[in-house]
């Protein structure tokens, strides 16, 4: 009786131990984002996207704006407010440390987590970014890659997608 109730207690012990380390693998892993139909890497010596505590793909705002096109002197960071504004064309997004509203084109919509600093960069989900953009997205649910389209959307399979263009 006494070894059932040590090996119990051991038994409690390690699955306490594994379960932290588990769920942080989950959610440190890197995810695949594909660019008008290439894989996007990451350049050396910046932050890679990540997948968050809320299970959304986090991309640095600057990183993921200048894929999507954005020059770099249309990315501008006001240090005071915490804010970084990036613009695309006719689109702009405001984005707030900290803050799940975002401005797009000056309306205000809210994310479905916190905008964060990580390694002097801020990240977002890449949905929002896009989207603020004037990207189209789409999240393939049979390999779990997002995929973001710059340009006009032709011949593309629709199949197992879920669309996340903005209505």
């Amino acid at each position: 009786m006494n070894k059932t109730i040590k090996y119990s207690i051991l038994i409690v012990l390690l699955f306490t131990l594994l379960l932290p380390t588990s769920a942080t693998a989950a959610t440190s892993q890197q995810p695949v984002i594909t660019l008008d139909g290439r894989i996007f890497h990451t350049p050396d010596g910046e932050p890679a996207p990540y997948i968050n505590n809320d299970k959304r793909t986090m991309g640095s705002l600057r990183l993921v704006g200048q894929a999507l096109g954005v020059e770099n002197k249309h990315i501008q960071w006001d240090n005071a407010n915490q804010t970084a504004t990036l613009a695309r064309g006719s689109n702009k997004v405001q984005v707030t440390i900290g803050k799940k509203n975002i401005l797009v084109n000056g309306k205000s919509v809210t994310m479905d987590t916190v905008a964060e600093m990580k390694q002097g960069r801020v990240f977002i989900p890449v949905r929002f970014i896009a989207q603020g953009l004037g990207v189209t997205i789409q999240y393939n649910s049979a390999n779990g890659y997002l995929n973001l389209y710059t340009k006009k959307m032709e011949d593309v399979s629709m199949d197992n997608f879920e669309d996340y263009g903005m209505k």
